[in-house]
């Protein structure tokens, strides 16, 4: 069995662990889980491949391609919390190969395999490669793009710029020299900007632009070096600043994207994305294209939308608690690179292509005015790649790095686990009442971290290091797999909607100051948002087998605009907030079920779990 192989299947079941524990059993989280998996059940419902639809009303928000990977996991598996999830596991461990395959080729094999654990241990890569969202499928295809240009470099690429640049007296000299840093073969360029269209599909512009950036700024970064050496070999009486505003004239950007193929690029994504947009805007009459380019992506450059917003520093505060554990080690990884960079005589391609691919994602979001911390997500093989080079640079010479800040880094962990252990019972004591021991969870950050410290202060790095990375997925395996499991009958649209199917086979439902996208997915037919508590009795008194999901705050004005009282069929706590959740009903003759009922009752409907065979009659 070849090294290449031995590494890849021991990252397979490392992440595998990380993302397939548990995968399904806990219920849809946040908005955005729910509202597509709800979208790729309706579109499947109608057997309709081309226009999103979430409550039966047209969704803007993201491209077709997650629905896809969803819709064929539903025909698979039966519409479930893990057919939606499945996909995004599978791309999730897909990312964590490519990793390894980058690192592997621009650096060394044991540092694309650290580059690789690390990243199946990042708490929001975690995140992501568990959740029916579209980032798993941009992350992958936008790192399987930047996998293919790498596997398409020349040998001389991963030199260093110092032994690859000769001296040269004309610029189509120098471009000749930058030539020995790209991809030779037309069919690279072809492979690439195909995996950049899928990834188009899978979250828009963003797809391509960015990883094109990237490798625009590699290509610059290159020229620069070779022009650097240059400048060495052949004095000219020129200032630092004037040589940096001539390398970015205008022209030469031109020449360094012209350098990229463009004409290669506009077609192929020309072949694998825009024939979807173009159908999606003709059924649609472009309502699709106006709101998902207008809204989701100008307007949530330009201001902060649902109130997501954050100073210009959002992302470092954001990568420092995504990519944990591995984030403690990250700023010294940076400052290494940096100063790799800065010298002629170290730096190599591979360094120019993580710090650009880094820099791009995180500089051009921490200019948007909506931040979250997925928007950064496909940033994290670069600084996965970064931090690895810095660990196995260490292992190889520890004498190379401070002693101290090594002590302090091991430290930092069972710290962390100590931060756990206590804060956590204190933070959810208000919301999660009697699920104080999920504080459980930081002993393995405490116990594992004080281990590998003892290990350090031994000098025993080698094995402090797989200490730490052993510690690093199990943590993220239990957060996911088990904690999550534990805070999960908490959740609330299923306990609601099992309550409301105990009462009848159909209903219709309705919400009013309260709207949950589970519970669109959780319920059988589409959920009516009402806006007045006049509406409301409306919809009560026209329809006396509707169920009213409220807060109990405005059970009274309920009452008031029917002129009497209405029939609690199920109260649940809020889940994380304050309050409880009635199901009303009118006439009030309904019986609620004790609370054993209620727990027996709380099981997916069972319309959600036919599988394609079983839906296919209706079809027709």
């Amino acid at each position: 069995m070849t090294q290449g192989i031995r590494h890849s299947l021991w990252i397979i079941l490392a992440a595998g662990c990380v993302f397939f524990l548990n995968l399904g059993v806990p219920q849809l989280w946040d908005e955005d889980e729910p509202k597509n998996a709800a979208c790729a059940r309706e579109m499947l419902e109608r057997n309709d491949w081309v226009v999103p639809v979430f409550n039966y009303e047209l969704r803007t928000a993201k491209p077709v391609l997650v629905y896809w990977f969803m819709m064929s996991a539903y025909e698979l598996f039966g519409i479930s919390e893990f057919g939606a999830r499945f996909w995004s596991a599978v791309l999730g461990i897909g990312t964590c190969l490519l990793t390894y395959d980058i690192g592997r080729r621009l650096f060394d094999a044991s540092a694309g395999f650290w580059a690789a654990f690390m990243l199946a241990a990042a708490l929001m890569f975690g995140v992501a490669s568990r959740a029916a969202t579209p980032d798993a499928p941009l992350i992958f295809f936008s790192t399987l793009a930047l996998a293919i240009f790498v596997a398409g470099l020349p040998k001389l690429a991963f030199k260093s710029v110092a032994e690859n640049a000769g001296p040269h007296d004309s610029e189509n000299r120098a471009t000749l020299q930058l030539r020995q840093f790209l991809p030779q073969r037309w069919t690279t360029y072809l492979w690439m900007y195909t995996a950049m269209g899928f990834a188009v599909l899978a979250k828009g512009p963003v797809g391509v632009v960015l990883p094109t950036l990237i490798l625009m700024g590699y290509v610059w970064q290159c020229r620069r070096g070779i022009s650097a050496q240059a400048a060495e070999d052949h004095p000219v009486p020129r200032t630092r600043i004037a040589r940096l505003l001539a390398e970015l004239s205008p022209t030469v950007i031109w020449r360094v994207g012209w350098m990229l193929r463009p004409l290669t690029a506009i077609a192929v994504i020309a072949l694998v994305a825009v024939p979807w947009y173009v159908w999606v805007g003709w059924r649609t009459d472009g309502a699709w294209i106006a709101g998902f380019l207008g809204k989701h992506n100008v307007t949530r450059f330009v201001q902060p939308l649902e109130g997501h917003s954050g100073p210009i520093f959002y992302y470092l505060i954001a990568v420092m608690i995504g990519f944990f554990p591995w984030s403690i080690f990250l700023p010294l990884a940076c400052l290494r690179i940096v100063q790799r960079l800065r010298n002629l005589q170290t730096w190599t391609a591979g360094d120019a292509l993580c710090a650009g691919w880094a820099v791009i994602y995180i500089g051009f979001f921490s200019l948007a005015r909506t931040k979250l911390p997925s928007y950064v997500l496909p940033a994290y093989p670069a600084l996965a790649l970064i931090t690895a080079r810095y660990i196995t640079e260490w292992l190889r010479e520890p004498s190379g790095t401070s002693r101290w800040l090594t002590r302090l880094g091991f430290l930092i962990l069972p710290a962390a686990g100590l931060f756990v252990l206590i804060g956590v019972p204190i933070a959810i004591s208000r919301f999660l009442p009697g699920q104080w021991y999920l504080g459980w969870a930081g002993m393995i950050p405490l116990i594992g971290g004080a281990w590998a410290f003892r290990l350090t202060e031994r000098q025993c790095f080698e094995r402090a290091a797989r200490v730490f990375a052993g510690v690093a997925l199990l943590f993220t395996a239990t957060l996911f797999g088990i904690v999550s499991v534990q805070v999960n009958p908490h959740q609330t649209s299923l306990a609601l909607m099992s309550e409301i199917y105990a009462e009848t086979e159909t209903a219709e439902i309705g919400a009013f100051d309260y709207f949950e996208p589970s519970l669109v997915y959780y319920a059988r037919g589409p959920v009516q948002r009402i806006k007045t508590a006049q509406q409301s009795a409306q919809f009560l008194t026209q329809n006396p087998d509707a169920f009213l999901i409220i807060r109990d705050k405005h059970k009274s004005v309920i009452e008031a605009a029917l002129g009497h009282d209405v029939q609690v069929v199920a109260q649940r706590r809020r889940f994380l907030k304050h309050g409880d959740l009635l199901v009303l009903q009118c006439p009030a003759v309904k019986v609620p079920h004790t609370a054993a009922e209620n727990a027996a009752n709380l099981h997916v409907p069972g319309p959600l779990n036919r599988t394609a065979a079983e839906r296919q009659p209706q079809r027709n």
